[in-house]
C-alpha cells in the first residue's frame, strides 16, 4: 500500500523533497502577543508530512539511490528544524518524537555519521522544552485574576511556586536512568 501511495505520489513528494532540502526550515508566524490562545501549525499535517518524507527515503534506500535518500532525510530535517524554536510544548513533543524517526532513519541509511551527529547535537531538546514550559507558564499566568484581594495574589503566588518548583526538578532530573 505504500509503495503504491508513492508511485502515484511520486511528484509532489519529489517537489516537497526539492523545496525543503533546498531551502530553509519553514517559519511559521506566531503572535506572541495572544499568549496560550495563539494559532499553532497544523501539527498533524507536518508530522505526515514528515513520515512520508521518512517513508520515501527509505524506499529510496532501497532502490539503491543514495542520494535521493539523503536528499528525502534533509527534507524531513528542515521540516522539523521548523518546529524547534517555537514556544508550544506540543511543538517541542512533537519535534523530539520526529527527531527519534530521522536518529533512526540515520541509523538505516548510508550517509556520512560524523555530519549527520554534528547536526544532531546542534539542537538542545531538553533546553527547548524548558523553555516552551517556561513560556506557556508564563502565558497561563498572564490569565490568572490580578486583582489586589488576598485570594488572587495568594494564587499567583502558588502558580508561581509551583511552576518554579517544578522546572527546577525537571532541569535537575536525568535525561535517562542510567541503564
Amino acid at each position: 500500500i505504500v509503495e503504491i501511495f508513492r508511485e502515484k505520489a511520486k511528484g509532489p513528494i519529489q517537489d516537497v523533497v526539492d523545496f525543503l532540502a533546498d531551502s530553509s526550515p519553514p517559519h511559521w508566524e506566531m503572535d506572541e502577543s495572544l499568549g496560550p490562545e495563539a494559532p499553532i501549525p497544523n501539527l498533524l499535517a507536518l508530522s505526515r508530512i514528515h513520515r512520508v518524507l521518512v517513508t520515501d527515503a527509505l524506499l529510496r534506500a532501497r532502490e539503491g539511490d543514495d542520494a535521493g535518500a539523503e536528499r528525502a532525510l534533509s527534507a524531513a530535517w528542515n521540516l522539523n528544524c521548523s518546529l524547534r524554536g517555537r514556544p508550544e510544548v506540543i511543538s517541542q513533543l512533537i519535534a523530539a518524537s520526529l527527531a527519534r524517526l530521522e536518529v533512526g532513519l540515520i541509523r538505516r541509511l548510508p550517509v556520512d555519521p560524523v555530519a549527520w551527529s554534528a547536526q544532531l547535537a546542534e539542537h538542545d531538546f531538553r533546553a527547548s522544552m524548558l523553555e516552551a514550559m517556561a513560556v506557556e507558564a508564563a502565558g497561563h499566568f498572564a490569565l490568572l485574576p490580578n486583582g489586589t484581594s488576598a485570594s488572587d495574589r495568594t494564587s499567583r503566588v502558588d502558580f508561581l511556586d509551583l511552576n518554579r518548583r517544578f522546572l527546577v526538578l525537571l532541569r535537575e532530573s536525568p535525561v535517562c536512568d542510567g541503564s
